[in-house]
């Protein structure tokens, strides 16, 4: 057609003659045999049918189709919708139509595709007729974004890509799951995750968070595979903590978009989770010598604030689950109490919640898990038996603590007006025995009872153990124990007036006027006795008064007259002894 001027770099086939050849023009016109062809028609019916021929046999008809491209905005109308269906743009190795290609310009698509081994872009030559080309249909982000069933078809044969990519190149890989997951957040989320919420695309943390535990499973860890958002976690509110060792968790690498994500999409966090991290974490701390203790406050910090507001087994928790710091321990219930009673330390046998600023804000959750209110007299009588236990075990005595926690036990039993059988009692060398072992020294009136408790064959109860707290717990006196009446075999017999012993013995001394009476009365007794030989021994020693069971002894200590005679001593003697006053003669 006269209107067009065709690029004359190209080889035309024969039955396309150029107007620049006029001798044959001349010809043709003076044979009247081939009409002059519209634009229209000579477009349509032989131009790009030839261009696509050349194209197909990777012949060099790249300058004719972007010759048609740079005349796109004059062609008639029939002549563009031939273009747009037909495949003459090149795209890598294969022939596309318009409408088929993607902008190459547009990041999110450069994202989605591998322009080096996908023919979804045109060829570099067609850069400067990009614009004739979206004319022509090519598919640009602004056109597929609006439409959600277009995006939905586009996202799910993307998807599909990010597994194939994944074993041959991670990094490709990981950048096209982001892309996806950036516009599932930003366009039609609700009609596009149902597209691809079983699809695996996506990568988990393989790498534990800095606050995590260095000694505890990290889930992600062992993974090494793709996983569908419906079984990861998103890593908000540090929640890493509550259930890192049993699921998976969205990779950092998404933290750009993370923001734009809800939860609903992802898989949710469960009391049976929450406490299976429980479990093993008390499985690592028990199997590892040396761990990271603020990073396990920090953890159980948490399991404890999401189990205070579920509902849970208790039989899901394990033996042991109560984190003491300062013993670094895990504890079972029955070793803490919410509250112990004023001025009682009973670490570390029983803790107290109310004493851990810590823990007590949990309070509501030991409680749920029947953590007792308080103490009982069992409970102490059976700490008592494990200090016992202790001290034998390793063959020492009570230390300070020990004492000081005993002491406490005791006072406090006395104080409830609790007495428990099988009590024990601290004694002066630092054991603890049953009270019916034990004796308290009464001689209250002495200051230094060192000496005797040395040699005594008496177990005695410790210095601060005092006569009201020993007679409590029904420590026997040493009194009592030296001298039982119920071992004497005396009857008694108390009526009417009576007086001290010591004062009788004074009188009747008074009663001898002369010296000599009291010998003739000593060798009178002795004859009346049976005796056949008397003998006397002065005294002028003075003993000393340090270990008398009455003060007024003390007069009595020396110088003093010794008698003696050979006559057996008779029980019926020692009852009229105790009987002074009386008339034994006959």
């Amino acid at each position: 057609p006269a209107k067009l001027v065709l690029p004359t770099s190209v080889c035309y086939p024969g039955y396309i003659l150029s107007r620049e050849d006029h001798p044959s023009i001349q010809l043709i016109k003076t044979l009247g045999r081939i009409p002059e062809l519209s634009v229209e028609k000579f477009c349509v019916e032989c131009l790009i049918p030839y261009v696509c021929s050349l194209q197909q046999r990777c012949l060099d008809g790249d300058d004719i189709a972007k010759w048609l491209l740079s005349k796109q905005p004059y062609l008639p109308s029939p002549v563009i919708s031939c273009l747009k269906k037909s495949r003459f743009v090149r795209s890598l190795s294969d022939l596309k139509s318009p409408s088929e290609l993607y902008d190459p310009h547009n990041q999110t698509f450069q994202e989605l595709f591998d322009s080096k081994t996908e023919p979804v872009f045109p060829a570099e030559q067609y850069g400067p007729h990009l614009g004739n080309l979206r004319q022509l249909g090519l598919i640009t982000w602004n056109s597929v974004s609006h439409n959600v069933d277009e995006l939905g078809s586009l996202i799910q044969s993307r998807v599909q890509t990010v597994a194939v990519l994944f074993k041959n190149d991670v990094q490709a890989a990981l950048q096209r799951s982001k892309t996806i997951l950036k516009i599932l957040m930003q366009y039609f989320p609700d009609r596009l995750w149902n597209v691809v919420h079983h699809v695996p695309f996506l990568f988990a943390q393989s790498t534990r968070p800095p606050f995590y535990p260095s000694h505890l499973l990290w889930y992600g860890q062992s993974l090494h595979h793709l996983e569908t958002a419906e079984n990861l976690c998103l890593p908000v509110h540090q929640n890493e903590l509550l259930v890192g060792s049993v699921k998976p968790f969205l990779s950092g690498e998404y933290e750009s978009i993370r923001g734009d994500l809800t939860t609903r999409r992802f898989s949710k966090i469960h009391a049976a989770d929450v406490t299976q991290q429980l479990c093993n974490l008390v499985t690592a701390v028990k199997a590892e010598k040396v761990v990271d203790y603020r990073s396990i406050s920090q953890m159980v910090s948490s399991i404890y604030r999401f189990l205070s507001t579920v509902q849970f087994p208790e039989q899901s928790l394990p033996s042991c689950w109560i984190w003491w710091e300062s013993v670094k321990e895990f504890l079972p219930v029955t070793r803490v109490v919410l509250k112990l009673p004023h001025g009682i330390d009973l670490e570390p046998y029983i803790f107290s919640i109310s004493k851990n600023l810590h823990l007590s804000q949990f309070k509501s959750l030991f409680k749920q898990c029947r953590a007792k209110k308080s103490i009982k007299a069992a409970d102490v009588v059976q700490i008592l038996h494990k200090i016992q236990a202790t001290c034998k075990s390793t063959a020492r005595s009570l230390s300070g603590s020990e004492l000081k926690m005993v002491l406490n036990i005791l006072n406090w039993l006395k104080e409830t007006s609790e007495s428990p059988g099988n009590i024990l009692i601290p004694t002066s060398n630092g054991f603890l025995l049953p009270s019916i072992q034990c004796t308290f020294d009464d001689r209250d009136w002495i200051k230094q009872k060192k000496n005797l408790l040395q040699i005594s064959h008496f177990t005695f109860v410790h210095e601060n153990v005092g006569s009201p707290l020993a007679k409590y717990f029904q420590v026997k006196p040493l009194s009592e124990k030296i001298a039982p009446s119920e071992k004497l075999c005396i009857k008694y017999t108390l009526a009417g007036q009576h007086e001290r012993v010591t004062r009788r013995i004074r009188h009747i001394v008074q009663d001898y006027e002369t010296n000599i009476d009291i010998f003739k009365e000593l060798i009178q007794n002795a004859d009346d006795a049976g005796a056949t030989e008397v003998k006397f021994l002065i005294d002028w020693r003075k003993h000393p008064s340090s270990s008398l069971f009455s003060g007024e002894l003390q007069p009595w200590q020396g110088p003093a007259l010794i008698a003696f005679n050979n006559a057996t001593f008779s029980d019926q003697d020692f009852q009229h002894i105790c009987q002074l006053a009386g008339e034994t003669k006959q």
